[in-house]
């Protein structure tokens, strides 16, 4: 076995424990910051500022005529609230492994992760992880940047939902409240009324299938999802989840191509579908596609918010052959923001490929 093996096989043994932990800050912060528009324009109107934690979203504040914003924030407890990753959610939690399959992850071993991200009717936000204090500087959490919806690219919202009836737009609209107010079954239920009503309501399907997924509930989940695919399949938020449960399920090539499905639609959404797939790619070992997922998340988070995608773009590297590049991602993310229980096997990985270059 070449030392490069070896050495990618001891990485894998060291993330045990990557995901699952989360950099810390302090509670009860004052924290700020400002949305900006992608394209330079002026911000058209007041935007709301929410925070998703664990499945969980509620509006903390709103700009001010500036388009500035600030908000008093305390960690939420975990105990007791729901985990799994919605549309907003960042990176994989909770993993082990064996010789054959590197990054095992578990998508509901989320326990503090949450996100901040502006929402203004027609716009898509991106997001800061107020799970890595390091990623922003003392109480100011940097810039929201909003983008237009481009409907001729990822048609978000179904052309089916403007035909649902009243009523069912009703169950809909009141389920989606329930979701962000964490009440996740009530949602379900809503949601479940809305499609009882109008079958065809494919956004309807999505949401039932995101609420059943956070439930914890895969295999409702992914029927729920597989009909709003067959509803609308230019729809990417079914197929992006039908990706979280696969890779849940450790079902890589299934998580792979679901979740290249979610990018090809809305390639601008989020990081967050290109991280995983670059784990799905890794475990199939086809590290050409892996490395071309993570390099994308990293040219769409510049300011590594998602502080895992250096260690994921090392390993990559590693198994690739380039032990320097590799070196040098690991060496950067020991630099920023590890978790202090990663410090020792990534030192480990690095003396090791050192040795085995100086042999």
């Amino acid at each position: 076995m070449s030392i490069v093996v070896r050495v990618a096989l001891l990485l894998a043994v060291g993330m045990t424990g990557l995901w699952s932990q989360q950099s810390g800050m302090a509670t009860g912060a004052l924290l700020a910051g400002v949305v900006m528009m992608e394209d330079g324009s002026p911000v058209p109107g007041t935007v709301d500022i929410k925070i998703s934690c664990n499945g969980s979203e509620r509006t903390v504040t709103r700009t001010l005529v500036t388009d500035d914003f600030e908000f008093q924030w305390s960690r939420p407890s975990p105990m007791g609230q729901p985990t799994g990753v919605s549309n907003l959610a960042n990176p994989v939690t909770g993993a082990n492994s064996d010789a054959s399959s590197v990054v095992h992850a578990g998508i509901h071993d989320l326990t503090d992760n949450c996100d901040l991200r502006a929402w203004l009717p027609g716009y898509i936000s991106s997001e800061i992880s107020l799970s890595n204090s390091a990623g922003f500087d003392g109480a100011n959490v940097g810039v929201l940047w909003l983008r237009p919806i481009n409907v001729h690219q990822g048609n978000i919202v179904s052309a089916l939902t403007l035909r649902a009836p009243r009523e069912a737009r009703k169950l809909f609209d009141k389920g989606m409240d329930l979701l962000h107010s964490g009440k996740i079954p009530a949602a379900a239920n809503s949601f479940q009324k809305a499609v009882t009503i109008y079958p065809q309501y494919a956004d309807a399907w999505l949401s039932l299938g995101r609420a059943q997924f956070e439930m914890g509930a895969n295999d409702s989940a992914r029927v729920s999802l597989q009909r709003a695919v067959e509803l609308d399949p230019k729809v990417p938020g079914a197929w992006q989840t039908l990706g979280y449960i696969a890779f849940n399920e450790k079902k890589w090539e299934d998580a792979a191509d679901y979740l290249g499905h979610a990018e090809q639609l809305d390639p601008l959404n989020s990081p967050t579908p290109w991280f995983y797939s670059a784990v799905a790619y890794y475990e199939l070992r086809r590290y050409d596609r892996a490395e071309k997922s993570i390099r994308t998340e990293i040219d769409m988070d510049p300011q590594f918010q998602n502080h895992r995608a250096r260690y994921v773009y090392g390993l990559i590297l590693i198994a690739r052959h380039d032990v320097g590049e590799g070196s040098d991602a690991l060496r950067s993310y020991l630099a920023t923001s590890p978790d202090p229980r990663d410090i020792g096997s990534v030192n480990t990985v690095l003396s090791r490929l050192q040795y085995g270059a100086a042999k």
